[in-house]
């Protein structure tokens, strides 16, 4: 009874991430697209922390002269107060994660708790795996997505034997690896292949949707605090490297940098300095706090791992 009742728990636990995981697949194209319907919103706290950083830039040049009481009057909004102890709170936060056991508890448990959350939803859940098999098995429209829009815009190695000769080769270019996957659609004999289909399916952000889940969020052991701060996750650099080379070992490992921002204002100096340098005019529409990298591994091989496929998710570090 125990067995079926986990069973059945495991079943409403995969439920609840496929609705999850739908909703951060929407985000996701949301973010790539620049989705402008949140203009607004954004710019109204670039003003909040514009002023903000102008007051921490003021009491810095005060301090070194040793008159604080002049800028006292900036701190009369309470509101302004609060928020910018949350904000360095959170930078410290940020700034401290990867220091371990050394630091504080609060400093150095972020990273060891995203880890512990992705073992206890993913890593460590036996039938993760195979629902994520599942999901890509029912969505061949990603094979499209992968090779037509993801392909040009992010980093790809694509390992495969070459029948031949049987040594390796990697393909990097955007026209060999589209090439390669035509030459499998035209041979019959390929199409029987299904780790291969999934695995084209797969290398695309949508594997990004369930650990940034868990890196959202509001309370103690959340990468990004959406709900303070306006902050975001942007995926900056993402390198996919495909292992087609042998049946039954192949698989995907994402390496993926994330930046954590918040919006930030652009001031009357930065903007003259800018011009009409649309460059420059992007890079101030965000602050960068920190730096993640992600790792992501999927093997829909029943024999990847000794208990079936494989789909894990590990934070490597934090960086200010």
């Amino acid at each position: 009874k125990s067995e079926t009742a986990m069973i059945k728990e495991l079943a409403n636990l995969d439920s609840q991430r496929r609705a999850e995981r739908n909703e951060y697949e929407k985000r996701i194209q949301e973010w790539i697209a620049h989705d402008a319907n949140r203009k607004m919103e954004v710019e109204e706290y670039e003003t909040r922390i514009a002023s903000l950083l102008d007051t921490v830039r003021m009491m810095s040049a005060d301090e070194a002269d040793g008159h604080m009481s002049a800028v006292s009057s900036s701190w009369d909004n309470e509101a302004e107060q609060e928020m910018f102890r949350d904000l360095t709170d959170y930078i410290d936060l940020l700034g401290n994660a990867s220091k371990g056991s050394k630091g504080s508890s609060k400093r150095g448990s972020l990273v060891m708790s995203i880890n512990d959350a992705f073992d206890l939803e993913f890593n460590a859940n036996p039938i993760y795996a195979d629902k994520m098999i599942e999901y890509y098995r029912s969505k061949a429209e990603l094979k499209d997505f992968t090779l037509k829009s993801e392909l040009p815009r992010m980093d790809y190695e694509v390992l495969v034997l070459d029948q031949e000769t049987g040594k390796d080769v990697k393909l990097v270019s955007t026209d060999e690896i589209r090439s390669y996957f035509a030459s499998l659609d035209a041979d019959e004999s390929s199409n029987d292949d299904p780790e291969i289909e999934l695995i084209i399916r797969a290398a695309n952000q949508s594997l990004l949707a369930d650990p940034l889940a868990i890196l959202t969020g509001e309370g103690v052991g959340k990468l990004v605090h959406s709900g303070s701060f306006h902050s975001t996750v942007i995926a900056t650099v993402c390198l996919f490297k495909l292992d087609l080379r042998r049946e039954g070992e192949r698989r995907i490992k994402v390496q993926c940098e994330l930046a954590v921002c918040v919006p930030r204002g652009e001031s009357n100096d930065e903007t003259e300095a800018s011009g009409n340098d649309n460059k420059d005019e992007k890079s101030s529409a965000t602050l960068e706090l920190a730096r993640a990298n992600l790792l992501i591994q999927f093997s829909p091989s029943p024999t990847s791992t000794p208990s079936g496929p494989l789909m894990k998710y590990s934070l490597m570090d934090i960086k200010p």
